[in-house]
């Protein structure tokens, strides 16, 4: 078994000892038959806190619209923390207090921990960022967990179809990964794709770094002299990483001039946190994730945009997405269940569709992902462009691998 593999697998089979559940109210302590709390757990503080304010604002703006006709949905979050048995005593407390339907959570580390634990105790998880294919197949990590992310596997087959089709040279990807399962991953699922398309790669070279860390500079710069010689034709790099360590690569690599020796730059992870940050300065980028603001044009994502903006002032990530996809998702359940009972609530999500700012969503009876389609951008660096991110093309595929025009 190598690494990679070893690794999930600890994070999958290796589970704190359960302390008995707390007695609370299945509903979370809800005042009425229509007034119930949902739980949240994401980061609130540490290096991830960017992200984790992402799905929160997504989350909320959720929960807010959800609450309509009598039906009020109040959040209740909690800190993920940064190790997975921090994220399982967050869990433990969250659901032992009576909150028992859950979203949350943007490790798939964590979620491998926390899925058990929550089902053992009787709720229900909804899960964001997780996007690990080894969560939901070949068997469910846990059949009380529901994930709103496509998973790795569609992002890195959506965004190897139009990367052969653009850059059909390549022969050389520069790897910059998260050092955790997915980033080590994605990289070998990115190769695969694009061979089976025609187009083979030698991943080198690779480097794989802590999700804490944040300069880089040893590791760009040998990845700076590796990719120098040859045609930029035939070279490019796969970025496995979010958030700042997305801006953070960007900017070190300008000062080596990396990005100069390469044709192509991007991933099959989120870029909008990263890039928004540059003001502008960044070059062309591709990037495969499940929502990019301005690639969609509906009058729920409209209004989405607007009220993530006046929050923030900036527009929506995937994360924030992911967070009202969630949100919405158990907000619906209850509503279809008639009440908060999770085991009502959990047949109830693999009956309905779920409001989404880009459509209706529904989630597979037995994956439990749902059938969003993944989107496909191409950006590049314009400060005269809001948040200095102009898109330059887009493109959806549906879970079935079919592009979407």
């Amino acid at each position: 078994m190598s690494q990679r593999h070893t690794r999930l697998a600890a994070a999958l089979s290796v589970l704190p000892i359960l302390a008995l559940a707390a007695c609370g109210d299945d509903s979370g302590g809800d005042a009425t038959d229509k007034e119930h709390t949902i739980g949240l757990i994401v980061p609130t503080q540490g290096a991830q806190t960017e992200l984790g304010s992402e799905v929160r604002a997504g989350f909320e703006i959720a929960l807010k619209d959800a609450s309509t006709d009598g039906w009020t949905f109040t959040p209740k979050v909690v800190d993920e923390g940064t190790t997975p048995d921090k994220s399982v005593e967050a869990a433990r407390s969250l659901v032992g207090s009576g909150v028992k339907n859950v979203a949350g959570l943007v490790s798939s580390a964590d979620c491998a921990a926390v899925a058990p634990v929550v089902e053992q105790l009787g709720g229900t998880l909804v899960s964001t960022t997780c996007s690990s294919d080894a969560l939901t197949t070949p068997k469910l990590v846990s059949e009380s967990f529901f994930d709103v992310a496509a998973g790795d596997f569609r992002y890195n087959e959506a965004l190897a179809a139009v990367i052969a089709e653009k850059f059909p040279e390549l022969s050389k990807l520069g790897i910059f990964a998260w050092d955790y399962p997915v980033g080590k991953e994605s990289p070998i699922k990115f190769r695969d794709a694009l061979g089976q398309k025609g187009v083979d790669v030698d991943l080198d070279p690779e480097f794989y770094v802590p999700i804490q860390a944040a300069s880089y500079r040893a590791q760009i710069s040998k990845m700076a002299g590796d990719l120098s010689a040859g045609d930029p034709a035939t070279k490019g790099v796969l970025l496995i990483v979010g958030g700042g360590a997305t801006t953070s690569f960007l900017q070190q690599a300008s000062a080596f001039d990396l990005l100069d020796s390469v044709s192509f730059v991007g991933g099959p992870s989120e870029p909008y946190v990263g890039l928004r940050t540059l003001k502008g300065a960044f070059p062309n980028y591709w990037a495969a994730y499940d929502y990019f603001h301005s690639a969609v044009d509906t009058p729920e994502n409209a209004a989405f945009v607007k009220a993530f903006t006046e929050e923030r002032g900036v527009a929506p990530s995937g994360f924030a997405w992911q967070g009202y996809a969630a949100g919405s998702s158990l907000a619906a359940a209850i509503k279809a269940a008639g009440g908060a009972d999770p085991d009502a609530v959990q047949k109830a999500l693999l009956e309905i569709e779920v409001p989404t700012p880009t459509g209706a969503i529904k989630f597979d009876a037995k994956t439990h992902r749902t059938n969003s389609p993944s989107v496909i951008v191409n950006v590049v660096g314009d400060p005269s462009e809001a948040d200095g991110v102009k898109l330059l093309d887009a493109f959806r595929v549906d879970a079935n691998g079919n592009r979407v025009e």
